[in-house]
């Protein structure tokens, strides 16, 4: 491995619901469908990569879709703990500026050093050199480089697997009302970039931030949005393990419990159903002081009754914006 280490709730939503809760996320300059075409734009990144690309020719990809890890070529770079925060916020808000402020909060938090400026200058140094081994030391290069009062990360659409996933979110938006079930197979292979929730291996405290809690609630909406396709055209199947994970993840989530529950009945598994339902309830109970709301309560009295067979899917996310 290379290092760069150096010093220093309703019961089902209405049409629209998913588009809406993606679309709002995130203060960015730049509209999502539009990040991977600026990034070309601006700096010629490539985008016939691919995640198992093992290749020696230097090509940087990223991931950020469970843990946040950079890799050059064949060869995984090593990062310390608060480089792979730098790197995680900027890969977040990739083809975005992000200004210095935002940056000590997802590094440090609430209690950054008093040296936390000159350490944000220089794990930025160290970052472009890992990605730009032939960089000088005061040089800029052409990846990381100051833009808006803070710092802009270039990657092409296939060197980042949150790219990815919003593109694969696109095109089933794209074909949701014509070929539901091509709409459904994009969104699986989406669902399947996720290693984690975003940012996975930060320390807990950083990982809550909201710029990786908004990416998370693409993964719900998405989620979702699989479970209410594979119900309606009979392929719960698809969905169930993408599911189980999803609720691992987000055990308070009432909207991924609920699929769950009814995923679980459509594939024969009542009892199962049914066990998930008191875990869930027992858990926000515990957790938060409150009873399931009327989604869960719904999804929990479909599967008392059996009744778990085709509903109308959730509009797809579509025509994203930041």
């Amino acid at each position: 491995m290379l290092s760069s280490c150096g010093p220093g709730r309703p019961a089902r939503r209405p049409a629209g619901v998913v588009r809406n809760r993606l679309s709002g996320e995130g203060s960015a300059s730049l509209g999502r469908h539009d990040q991977a075409g600026f990034c070309r734009r601006s700096y010629g990144v490539g985008t016939h990569g691919t995640e198992g690309d093992r290749s020696s020719d230097g090509r940087l990809r990223f991931t950020v879709l469970g843990p946040v890890r950079l890799w050059r070529g064949s060869e995984e770079v090593g990062l310390c703990g608060q480089q792979r925060a730098l790197l995680a916020l900027l890969a977040v808000r990739v083809g975005q500026p992000v200004v210095v402020a935002d940056i000590v909060d997802a590094v440090w938090g609430a209690r950054p050093p008093r040296s936390a400026l000159n350490s944000v200058h220089r794990y930025v140094g160290t970052l472009r050199r890992a990605m730009e081994p032939g960089l000088a030391r005061r040089e800029q290069g052409g990846r990381l480089v100051r833009a808006g009062g803070g710092y802009l990360l270039y990657a092409g659409a296939d060197e980042i697997d949150l790219l990815r996933f919003r593109r694969l979110v696109e095109q089933a938006s794209a074909r949701e009302g014509k070929d539901p079930a091509t709409a459904l197979r994009l969104l699986v292979a989406g669902l399947r970039l996720w290693q984690g929730r975003c940012a996975a291996n930060l320390n807990y405290r950083l990982a809550g931030r909201s710029a990786f809690a908004a990416v998370d609630a693409e993964m719900v909406a998405a989620v979702c949005a699989a479970a209410d396709l594979a119900l309606a055209v009979g392929r719960p199947h698809d969905v169930v393990e993408l599911l189980r994970r999803a609720a691992g993840w987000e055990p308070l989530d009432e909207s991924v419990h609920a699929r769950l529950l009814l995923v679980l009945a459509a594939v024969g598994r009542q009892a199962e159903a049914l066990v998930s339902y008191v875990a869930i309830r027992q858990r926000l109970g515990d957790d938060l002081g409150v009873d399931p709301g009327i989604e869960l309560r719904s999804a929990h009295q479909r599967v008392l009754r059996q009744d778990v067979g085709m509903v109308w899917p959730t509009t797809l996310p579509g025509g994203l914006t930041g």
